[in-house]
């Protein structure tokens, strides 16, 4: 009896250490532009719909917002051009995700613009 009792324990204790822990799966990072501005063009990275480069174009004509959940991109960007002869704008852009990351752009954009500008951008570390 002292020895089926010992084979037991001994066969529980190896069956505990051989369990393999849960490893908690990280969750999706969600990635959020959001641009506002009178009419410009605009380059966003996305890892879903144009794979040979990573970028979607949109013409913004007010407001602008997108979503995506990232699989595989180590930094989004958001590339923002008006024309040469718009004249000043406000420009605002910023880059989310779901666990706190965030950069922000908010200037004024075209002809009569500090140093005319014409094109910026803005970037955000991912992962």
């Amino acid at each position: 009896m002292k020895n089926l009792i010992l084979t037991l324990l001994a066969a529980a204790l190896l069956l505990q250490s051989c369990r393999k822990e849960a490893t908690p799966t990280p969750g999706k990072q969600t990635v959020t532009y959001n641009v506002s501005c009178l009419h410009c063009s605009i380059f966003v990275t996305d890892n879903h719909w144009n794979k040979p480069n990573d970028a979607q174009h949109f013409v913004v004509d007010g407001s602008f917002s997108y979503s995506f959940d990232n699989d595989s991109l180590s930094k989004a960007s958001i590339e923002i051009y008006t024309g040469s002869f718009v004249p000043e704008i406000p420009v605002k852009a910023t880059i989310t995700t779901n666990d706190g990351r965030c950069v922000e752009l908010n200037r004024t954009m075209g002809n009569g613009s500090k140093g005319n500008l014409i094109d910026t951008s803005i970037v955000l570390a991912l992962k």
